[in-house]
């Protein structure tokens, strides 16, 4: 194959790089925070102004539908919620914060798309406002205080969804991040067979005991001792089933979606290069 057809393949493979939606978005949320930092101020009328000459506000334009404007803005904000945490200076942070108001305030999304917001994430989040506050930074006040009233948080135990809805989304088992994975494992690893087993012998002394306590001729034990359900290990072993049966199931289909789009993406490179053969 000589250069010129292999400049050809190349040229092909590289228009078939999956689309991403938000590739450049990055770029001018640096820049526009760089442009507020460079004017000196915490004023929100400076951010307001490069905002502006960004046309952000139409950074939502051009989605087919809502379920693509929904995702779409799902990873922005992502990135916007970045400035907002340390490491990065007092500065940064109030563009930031700017930055996650304007975003959020011109959605076309209904519900609309909120924050994600970690326990820790939230403490930094407050210590800013202690310092923005302390320093009376008033512009800073009303804008936090207005994505509050809002309720443009949403307050989550992992900055990604656990599980994702839809099949067009990302594989399920990437965005689940480390610590949740491994809070998976221990759930297998907390109830295993002999585990299981055990509560269930200790369940079925404490129904006897209880019993025993209704009386020598009682075959049931008296209501007033019904403090848990009698069916509490059967509910249970159901339940880590239906656990097991759901994660099993979301790899297999994940796994199957993985093959078919590889098998379909070297079937599309023998065909390209019987073409320029």
């Amino acid at each position: 194959m000589s250069d010129s057809e292999e400049a050809v393949v190349m040229k092909k493979k590289k228009q078939r790089q999956p689309r991403n939606p938000i590739a450049g978005v990055k770029d001018d949320l640096d820049s526009l925070i760089q442009k507020f930092s460079e004017s000196g101020t915490v004023r929100y009328e400076n951010f307001s102004s490069a905002w502006k000459q960004k046309k952000l506000s139409m950074i939502q334009s051009g989605r087919q539908d809502q379920q693509e404007a929904r995702e779409f803005l799902e990873d922005v904000f992502r990135l916007a919620v970045v400035y907002y945490l340390p490491p990065n200076n007092f500065q940064v942070r109030t563009g930031g914060l700017y930055l996650m108001f304007g975003l959020f305030n011109t959605q076309f999304c209904i519900p609309p798309v909120k924050f994600r917001m970690t326990l820790q994430m939230w403490k930094d989040a407050l210590d800013y406002q202690k310092e923005a506050h302390s320093q009376q930074h008033y512009d800073i006040d009303f804008v936090f205080h207005s994505l509050k009233a809002l309720s443009a948080f949403q307050f989550v135990a992992s900055e990604t969804e656990m599980y994702l809805k839809g099949s067009n989304r990302r594989n399920i088992m990437q965005d689940v991040p480390n610590h949740v994975s491994d809070e998976v494992s221990k759930i297998d690893a907390i109830f295993t067979k002999d585990h299981v087993r055990q509560l269930s012998a200790v369940d079925y002394q404490y129904q006897q005991l209880k019993i025993a306590l209704a009386g020598p001729n009682a075959k049931k034990p008296d209501i007033a001792l019904a403090v848990i359900q009698d069916s509490l290990i059967d509910s249970l072993n159901s339940t880590i089933q239906q656990h097991q049966d759901r994660i099993n199931k979301m790899r297999k289909r994940d796994m199957g979606e993985e093959g078919r789009r590889q098998e379909q993406l070297e079937n599309s490179d023998d065909e390209e290069e019987e073409e320029v053969g």
